[in-house]
């Protein structure tokens, strides 16, 4: 649930959810556009300082995603419940097609303007998300099978930073009308293909 403030105790202006300062920043970007928005500009619309932006959103494509870090939790927790033996693959396939239709419901939930659609398709905002799937597909996999796995936890996170790529040039090509859970089932489709392996 969204709320645009959390207490602050006596005395003090309440302090902006990280959820408010997203809707702000995006109003923002619909404004003024992506590139012209600067941190300190995104910082004064949503009421806080640049230090506490900075702290809750490193860089500025780290804003397009808003719902990104609520889908990870969805998707480590089906994880853990897929069938112990089953390949890394076919556990990740599982717990992705459950929770697939998550981002479109994330995303109506917060309805993002053509702006921020278009910003999430540059390359600065795709490099930076490419690494931040990787490194959380890394420790999800560490999380879940235990610090023996950092072999499977590597190679977890190069295929789903490969993945998170070819599904944003799939998003290009349909100009923004291909949605981003339809473009992540068909890049893992083609992968499955390619390996020959099979989705659960």
């Amino acid at each position: 649930m969204d709320q645009t403030s959390t207490a602050a105790g006596p005395g003090r202006p309440p302090k902006a959810t990280p959820d408010a300062i997203v809707r702000a920043a995006w109003a923002l970007f619909e404004e003024v556009g992506f590139e012209a928005a600067s941190m300190s500009a995104i910082a004064e619309r949503a009421g806080v300082s640049r230090r506490t932006l900075f702290n809750h959103f490193p860089h500025k494509a780290a804003l397009l995603f808003t719902h990104y870090g609520e889908f990870m939790r969805a998707f480590r927790d089906e994880l853990r419940r897929q069938p112990a033996g089953s390949s890394l693959f076919t556990a990740f396939s599982g717990a992705f097609t459950t929770v697939a239709p998550m981002l479109e419901e994330l995303e109506a939930r917060f309805a993002p303007g053509p702006e921020v659609v278009a910003a999430r398709v540059r390359d600065d905002a795709v490099a930076y998300w490419k690494g931040v799937w990787a490194r959380e597909m890394e420790q999800i996999v560490l999380d879940v099978y235990g610090p023996e796995a950092h072999l499977k936890a590597g190679f977890a996170g190069a295929i789903t930073a490969q993945f998170w790529t070819e599904s944003i040039a799939m998003q290009r090509q349909s100009s923004g009308a291909m949605r981003a859970d339809a473009a992540l089932a068909l890049v893992l489709q083609e992968f499955a293909e390619i390996f020959g392996v099979q989705l659960s």
